[in-house]
């Protein structure tokens, strides 16, 4: 097998299939390499040629124990980043359809007893700051991120941007549609002033 790995343009591997999993809609295939059980991604296979001859794979080998098993290896050198989260309860209940399932598994794990409102404090595991916070985000108000600061901080930041973004602009001298404090009636005519055309 020639194959592309992120650190080398290519590599040869001679290979013993032992199976494919199928992950979030990607196919990976696992391996023996010289004795070694390896997971390699099948988009990333340059080409491949069959030989003659088989080879004898491990009496009890089990691929989805194994699979489970790597993953669990892999999540704990990626996912080095620990932070505290306030969840509620409504997000609790999907976490599992919102959620990485290792980040699930943590939660399920290290989740204290409900506070009032039915609020839960875990632990989470996360890779960085900068690949959590969109994550994070896309959970909207039912999260909130005591710990670490650092992550805390950039997550107040990028949503301070994203309103700004959103907010239009005064043009009018009224307060703008996107004030809070204006009255409706003020941010109708803000927004009709933005919206009018011009005269021809």
């Amino acid at each position: 097998m020639r194959y592309r790995r992120w650190a080398e343009p290519q590599v040869e591997r001679r290979l013993e299939p032992y199976g494919l999993v199928l992950k979030a809609g990607v196919w990976y295939l696992v391996a023996a390499v010289d004795g070694a059980v390896r997971t390699y991604r099948v988009s990333s296979i340059l080409r491949l040629e069959v030989e003659e001859g088989g080879f004898e794979r491990p009496e009890g080998f089990d691929l989805a124990a194994h699979w489970q098993d790597y993953l669990a290896v892999y999540d704990a050198r990626r996912l080095r980043l620990q932070a505290s989260v306030r969840i509620a309860p409504e997000l609790l209940s999907a976490l599992p359809d919102r959620l990485d399932a290792a980040l699930v598994r943590a939660v399920e794990a290290s989740a204290g007893p409900p506070e009032d409102g039915g609020w839960v404090t875990a632990t989470v595991p996360l890779e960085s700051v900068e690949l959590a916070v969109p994550v994070l985000l896309s959970l909207g108000p039912d999260i909130e991120v005591p710990a670490p600061e650092e992550l805390r901080r950039r997550i107040e930041e990028t949503a301070a941007a994203v309103l700004d973004r959103y907010r239009p602009a005064d043009v009018s001298g009224r307060a703008g549609a996107g004030d809070l404090n204006s009255s409706p009636a003020d941010r109708v005519a803000g927004s009709a002033t933005v919206a009018r055309a011009p005269k021809p």
